[in-house]
């Protein structure tokens, strides 16, 4: 089993949400590469105020999306704009790393809702699309074994 790099990308509010879904993904023995949700506690907000935390911030979480073997967007039912700008800098990474050969991220979505367009499983968009998360984490576990 290969230990794979995973980007999660969901709504800050509620956090402990996103904090569970990346426990589960630890749990099985892969890497986060980024876990927003400790500066998120650390700022107590998912947009602080201050221009470079806040930049800092956008900064390192595009560098996450870059450095996953998966993207998985666990598809906010509340407002995020965060994860809908994630979802597209993985889409567009994953178009730029195809042209040179490189099938990476693998784009994951989960969630019953279909609020975004852009998070359907379609040519250039996800690659694959659960209704559950559960569904989705399990996938996700499997590549591993490939």
């Amino acid at each position: 089993m290969r230990r794979l790099q995973v980007y999660v990308a969901t709504a800050s509010n509620p956090i402990e949400e996103a904090e569970r879904h990346m426990q589960s993904v630890r749990a099985l023995g892969h890497e986060i590469t980024f876990d927003w949700t400790v500066p998120v506690r650390q700022a107590g907000t998912g947009s602080p105020d201050d221009p470079a935390v806040r930049s800092s911030a956008a900064l390192t979480d595009l560098r996450g999306v870059e450095r996953s073997e998966v993207f998985w967007l666990i598809q906010p039912e509340n407002t995020s704009t965060g994860a809908w700008v994630e979802l597209g800098h993985a889409l567009a990474f994953k178009k730029v790393r195809a042209m040179l050969g490189v099938r990476r991220p693998i784009v994951v979505v989960s969630g019953p809702s279909r609020r975004c367009i852009f998070a359907d499983q379609a040519e250039g968009l996800a690659d694959y699309r659960f209704e559950s998360h559960a569904e989705a984490l399990s996938f996700i576990d499997s590549l591993s074994r490939e």
